[in-house]
């Protein structure tokens, strides 16, 4: 296979990425946002989660703009004329592994969240189980660029 076509795919799949990032981020939020709406304003955990919400919320703003920067690519690449590229919707494009240092960025946001959620809550067992699946992702991610060829 062409290597620019191999590089278009991976900046394709890096968009993939991104829209299922932003989405997994959004989903969040809504689901923070309505257990903070069930809380009465002087449970601490009405805070906690005001500020988990932000982080999130934070956070998909940088999805976004992430995203908004590989769009502009995939776009520009479709227009030079990869057709593979051009004619199919991002959803199609399969995800390929996401760049580290947005693994890193929220394992980071993961482990805060841990650190200010109540011992034995919800909240410290969602934010427990999503650290433990970042820093498994994070080894993945790491080691597969150190096997890949030409490294």
């Amino acid at each position: 296979m062409d290597p620019k076509h191999v590089q278009n795919l991976e900046v394709a799949s890096d968009l993939r990425n991104a829209s299922d990032l932003l989405m997994q981020r959004l989903d969040r939020l809504y689901e923070l946002e309505q257990l903070k709406r069930e809380l009465p304003p002087d449970d601490p955990e009405f805070t906690r989660l005001a500020r988990e919400i932000e982080d999130v919320a934070r956070a998909a703003v940088g999805a976004s703009n992430l995203e908004v920067e590989l769009a502009d690519q995939v776009s520009a690449i479709a227009k030079r004329g990869d057709h593979e590229i051009g004619e199919h919707p991002i959803r199609e494009v399969p995800p390929g592994p996401r760049d580290a240092a947005l693994i890193l960025s929220e394992w980071r946001a993961a482990e805060r969240a841990l650190a200010g959620a109540s011992p034995g809550s919800d909240a410290e067992r969602d934010a427990r189980a999503q650290t433990e699946r970042l820093r498994l992702e994070y080894a993945r991610t790491i080691n597969l660029r150190q096997d890949a060829p030409g490294d």
